[in-house]
């Protein structure tokens, strides 16, 4: 199960820190004590198959309850603190939880939500109530949990995540303890990690990203520094210099507010850096470098994956370097695969369907067997991301099936337009969709929406640009700048929503 990690190094050196939150440092023995305490007030006061949500910012309340809920054999149900109403409501009912355990800033939005659901706050507005809140429980409660080993069966539900897009929550990926034990082992099979690491993580825990490297860390016995994101950029630096962090680990967004706004304090601390690992969304070629030329002592890690298979793909920056525009390889016991439409195997070069299987791969998706059933065969994930492998290995990726244009019956990839684009001087970003030609509504051409790094860019320096390095049907048709392109949390582009932006 998960939390045995925390309770083996909690037996081996119950003295180490395994997390810094907020100035505090909690040990394994205390970490391990906590969650066995919280399990058993769980365990004493929800049914068996209880689903339990947990609305909260990265904390070490967080980390209490996510393993306390696994601990009970509970299912643990995160969830986004920005979350709508709408999209609260439906994973509430779609999953009929039971308890939701947030902060009191959170009270009232929530409690319009069900009559039936259940609230347990970290944190108490009286003396009186100290005793139903995580807080008070862990202050008070003499009572631990004692996990019987006997019936240990890692194939049961530990977690609900929801995938998020531009419409909300659209499916809820189950993922068991054995999904999630095997993604931190080839996790940590290829990063080659171990007790000496004490790892900034400013990624949310409630995201399978953050959750992972959660994991990866307590699996090898470090420290988790926890940030709540990259609010104060300043402070996640200044506290990695605190405390000796010598690892980090972000969406690409984060490390080009790092680059370009906080370097000078980055290069105090980036000789201190022994591994960097990098995911969610494509990254900069120029930022890649940068990191690369700035952590030479760091092993410097990229991942493709998904909710459904974390980390399929892992690319080390310093030893692919001349693969630098790639993914990278199969992780450690993955196999990857390209398919044509007809689900015949694609060769070498040639682009098609990315099907994925692993045991980190999920079973399916909650109450949605239609979508189960078409997304998985015999173990094989159909990702319905489109890419290559070519003669090395190296996956070239470009992007969803449903994200590409149709240019008179030739096909291209935003993805493919984008990473040319973005090569060129003075473009901070790019996000490319296909839109209906004014002059000829049966016709569609390809829009690009861009933020400028230089307030000179034109777009007569683009189009000349593109025409010298895209194919004719590839090359825009129009060239949009904006001052910001909608993206979900991790960095990816909402391409839905680009339509609304005003043109100009």
């Amino acid at each position: 199960m998960i939390f045995n990690s925390i309770r083996k190094n909690a037996d081996n050196y119950s003295d180490k820190v395994a997390v810094i939150d907020r100035g505090k440092k909690i040990t394994y023995y205390i970490l391990w004590r906590d969650i066995r305490i919280l399990g058993s007030w769980i365990d004493s006061n929800l049914e068996a198959d209880a689903k339990i949500g947990i609305m909260l910012n990265n904390c070490y309340e967080a980390i209490v309850a996510i393993y306390a809920i696994t601990l009970t054999n509970r299912v643990c149900v995160p969830l986004d603190t920005d979350l709508k109403t709408r999209n609260l409501n439906y994973i509430v009912n779609d999953t009929a939880m039971s308890l939701i355990i947030i902060s009191q800033t959170n009270r009232d939005r929530l409690q319009k939500i069900s009559p039936e659901l259940k609230f347990l706050f970290i944190d108490s507005d009286n003396n009186e109530s100290k005793n139903i809140s995580v807080t008070g429980i862990l202050k008070i409660s003499q009572s631990l949990f004692i996990p019987n080993d006997n019936i240990e069966d890692t194939s049961t539900l530990a977690v609900i995540l929801y995938t998020t897009g531009t419409t909300g929550p659209q499916k809820g990926v189950l993922l068991s303890h054995a999904n999630l034990i095997s993604a931190t082992e080839n996790i940590n099979q290829f990063m080659k990690i171990g007790n000496w690491a004490i790892e900034s993580l400013p990624m949310r825990i409630s995201h399978s990203f953050g959750f992972a490297r959660l994991r990866c860390v307590f699996a090898v016995g470090g420290t988790v520094i926890i940030e709540n994101g990259f609010l104060r950029p300043e402070m996640v630096l200044k506290n990695m210099l605190k405390y000796r962090a010598n690892a980090i680990s972000s969406v690409p967004a984060g490390f080009t507010i790092i680059l370009d706004y906080f370097l000078e304090q980055f290069k105090e601390i980036s000789n201190n850096i022994q591994y960097i690992e990098i995911g969610s969304a494509p990254m900069q070629m120029k930022y890649k470098k940068r990191l690369i030329a700035l952590c030479s002592k760091a092993k410097i890690f990229s991942h493709y994956g998904l909710t459904e298979a974390s980390r399929s793909t892992f690319l080390n920056f310093h030893s692919d370097q001349n693969h630098l525009n790639t993914v990278g390889k199969a992780s450690p016991n993955v196999l990857i695969k390209i398919i044509r439409e007809d689900k015949s195997i694609c060769n070498p070069g040639e682009t098609g369907e990315i099907i994925v299987k692993g045991k980190m791969v999920t079973k399916g998706y909650w109450n949605k067997p239609d979508l189960t059933f078409n997304a998985l065969n015999d173990g094989w994930l159909r990702t319905g991301d489109l890419g290559h492998v070519d003669d090395d290995g190296y996956l070239y990726l470009f992007g969803r099936k449903t994200e590409i244009i149709n240019i008179g019956g030739l096909k291209v990839a935003p993805a493919e337009i984008e990473q040319i684009i973005k090569q060129f001087e003075g473009v901070k970003e790019v996000a490319a969709i296909g839109v209906n030609s004014k002059s000829d509504i049966t016709s569609v051409i390809i829009r690009v929406y861009i933020i400028k790094s230089d307030k000179d860019l034109s777009k007569k320096q683009l189009e000349k640009y593109c025409i010298e390095n895209l194919e004719a049907y590839k090359i825009p048709g129009e060239f949009v700048f904006v001052r910001d392109i909608p993206k979900t949390n991790s960095g990816k582009i909402k391409r839905q929503l680009l339509e609304e932006l005003p043109l100009g």
